[in-house]
């Protein structure tokens, strides 16, 4: 019996590998898009529609642009590539001959200055499109669909995620008021030094998650009031605010060894005051994904994730 399954281990090792690299694998083959894209949801649309553009440029340190990688000039990040009047932006599109530009709507440059629109900044040779996503990602499917020439897929993919969305809501407790959640992210820097930081209400589980959850961030008021969001995130000193805003959920992201580690010095120092914290007290401290962290098709899994894990604390 043990030899047998010696003997056939390896071939089933290999099976298992397979079946989980083509469970996560997106498009083997890509069709070829001449033309810009800037931007990571309509990136993401485009990606599993099975096109690649000329060149593209996300967010700063895309997951999304990188699956283009060997396929597609990679630019970047999106609010660089508009600093100094699109400087960067024209120089990529003249080095590869890209007359086309479709961007999200909205997209500003990183660093301040003038915030002109794209299609004065890259000049009349330029045939400039902006995909709005504030109506809604399925419109915005139809919509990048149609300029790729391939309306069949994006009605295929609108369906897919619709499913996907009403699932995805079907499993959501209704609270009967709003529950207060406190976002901690863990830095952990090359020295070996470690950090936290604290979800912002701009952050992206405040506008993609929390209302939908029936949740209320009460994270910002653990920061100072002259700190600036950076990436949706506040700095944070310490956690002796954490007693005041008394959440009801703590949801820890980044490196968790870093929350975890400061939060269990906190409650050392203050065992009185972490004992008064609800999430403390019962236990409701989940390790979560961003809403963001999957891509704009990947919110449901999100959701469901969020949900499954929160309904009923």
């Amino acid at each position: 019996m043990l030899k047998t399954i010696s003997r056939n281990f390896p071939a089933a090792l290999a099976l298992l590998l397979i079946l989980f690299s083509n469970a996560s694998a997106g498009p083997t083959e890509f069709k070829k898009f001449d033309g810009f894209l800037m931007g990571e949801r309509l990136l993401d649309v485009v990606y599993h529609l099975g096109y690649a553009p000329t060149a593209l440029v996300g967010g700063c340190g895309s997951r999304v642009a990188a699956k283009f990688e060997g396929h597609s000039v990679l630019g970047g990040c999106t609010g660089r590539m508009l600093r100094n009047e699109a400087k960067n932006l024209k120089a990529l599109c003249r080095d590869n001959n890209i007359d086309r530009v479709i961007s999200e709507k909205g997209i500003k440059p990183c660093s301040g200055g003038p915030d002109k629109p794209l299609s004065e900044l890259l000049g009349k040779k330029t045939r400039v499109t902006l995909i709005d996503f504030s109506k809604g990602l399925v419109p915005a499917i139809h919509e990048i669909a149609g300029i790729l020439g391939c309306p069949e897929k994006g009605e295929a993919l609108a369906a897919k995620y619709g499913k996907a969305m009403e699932k995805a809501l079907a499993g959501i407790a209704k609270n009967a008021e709003p529950k207060k959640i406190v976002v901690l992210k863990g830095i952990h820097t090359a020295s070996g030094k470690g950090f936290l930081q604290v979800e912002a209400a701009t952050g992206p589980s405040g506008h993609a998650l929390l209302p939908t959850l029936g949740l209320e961030n009460a994270g910002p008021a653990m920061a100072s009031e002259t700190a600036k969001a950076s990436h949706g995130f506040l700095p944070l000193q310490n956690l002796k605010k954490l007693s005041q805003v008394s959440p009801d959920v703590i949801v820890v992201m980044g490196d968790a060894f870093v929350v975890q580690r400061e939060l269990n010095r906190w409650a050392k120092s203050d065992p009185k005051a972490a004992a008064a914290v609800p999430a403390l007290f019962n236990h409701a401290v989940f390790t979560l994904p961003s809403a963001d962290s999957e891509g704009a098709l990947g919110y449901p899994r999100i959701l469901r994730k969020w949900a499954s894990t929160l309904n009923g604390v």
